[in-house]
């Protein structure tokens, strides 16, 4: 029989591909991929990041978060602009239409992910929660 953490490993691996294939069930229905729509978040939410702090994010190669970039900016999503301080440094920027996108798709998205935990109690939620907030705030203070 496994040790508890190794189930528990093999638990948290199957959840997440879990809510992964619900997100994904979402995202067919927008013309952008889950990975263009998670780069929009997170130039939402970075305000104004460069391309290297997008692509440390993603996990993604410079050229390769080039070409998401370059998609995103042909469908008038994202901007370039120059950074204030350093003419050298080119940041991302969120367009008005970028918002709308991250707004509408989110929120589909979320819907779909919701199912996933929709036969949990409140109680077994917020206990979850609880676990999830203090693992995560654990590793943000020791990094």
């Amino acid at each position: 029989m496994p040790n508890k953490i190794d189930h528990l490993i093999s638990l948290m691996f199957n959840t997440r591909r879990l809510i992964k294939e619900k997100a994904v069930e979402e995202s067919k229905n927008s013309p952008l991929s889950m990975i263009h729509l998670e780069s929009l978040r997170f130039i939402t939410e970075k305000k104004n990041p460069t391309m290297k702090e997008l692509a440390d994010y993603l996990g993604v190669t410079a050229p390769t978060a080039t070409s998401l970039i370059n998609i995103l900016i042909k469908n008038k999503y994202v901007k370039r602009v120059s950074d204030k301080n350093d003419r050298r440094i080119t940041r991302l920027s969120i367009t008005a239409a970028g918002r709308k996108n991250v707004e509408i798709n989110g929120q589909k998205i979320c819907e779909k992910m919701k199912m996933v935990f929709d036969h949990l109690t409140q109680e077994e939620i917020n206990q979850l929660t609880k676990i999830l907030e203090k693992i995560y705030s654990y590793h943000q203070a020791n990094n």
